[in-house]
């Protein structure tokens, strides 16, 4: 499966032979730290590491299409205050800058 790239309209298509696969987030990110080759990954997860120089960003024009991401609960009349602060505090996670 090729990795897509958009940039002003345009794709790229970048075929890839990985060496390493990983179902984790977190070895994911971890294998990207320890220079286990170049890897596409969110940038949630990256923003601290590219701020601290720990990682650098290839390909900056071009970015992957956005991905659609889900809360889903029971739908219940009054939601808890547990809830309602977790909803709140992923919403804050993945606003855009």
């Amino acid at each position: 499966m090729p990795l897509r790239y958009l940039s002003g309209g345009e794709e790229i298509a970048v075929d890839v032979s990985p060496e390493l696969a990983v179902n984790e987030s977190t070895a994911h990110l971890n294998s990207i730290l320890l220079g286990l080759g170049v890897a596409q990954t969110y940038d949630f997860m990256a923003r601290p590491h590219l701020q601290s120089g720990a990682l650098v960003e290839v390909l900056a024009d071009w970015k992957p299409e956005s991905v659609p991401l889900y809360l889903l609960h029971p739908a219940i009349r009054s939601q808890s205050l547990k809830l309602r602060c977790f909803s709140d505090w992923v919403a804050s996670l993945f606003q855009p800058d």
